[in-house]
């Protein structure tokens, strides 16, 4: 393997790329895989990808899940999910980066 090769699906390195949430008492996992944030369900089953590529590809350097509500946000965006099957999170706020 080469330095400059990715393994998709692999968390961004430290400690604020990966987070718990809830939904609906329903826990869920997030975590940052390069531009791109992964939902997990309570069995890690792969829920959603939201592809970075739709906000100019910037690495997710922090992620952050709320307990209540089933809201995350990352070092990009904020986003409000919804407990409905195959419904995308809405992005509510855009944070300036760097």
């Amino acid at each position: 393997m080469n330095l400059h090769q990715v393994l998709t699906g692999v968390v961004n390195p430290g400690d604020n790329c990966f987070s718990v949430g809830s939904i609906n008492n329903q826990p869920f996992t997030a975590y940052a895989s390069g531009c791109d944030i992964v939902i997990l369900g309570s069995d890690f089953e792969r829920l959603q990808i939201i592809p970075g590529a739709k906000h100019g590809n910037i690495q997710v350097g922090c992620l952050d899940c709320s307990l209540q509500g089933g809201q995350f946000s990352s070092s990009i965006c904020t986003w409000c999910s919804t407990a409905a099957a195959g419904r995308t999170p809405r992005r509510i706020l855009v944070l300036p980066h760097a």
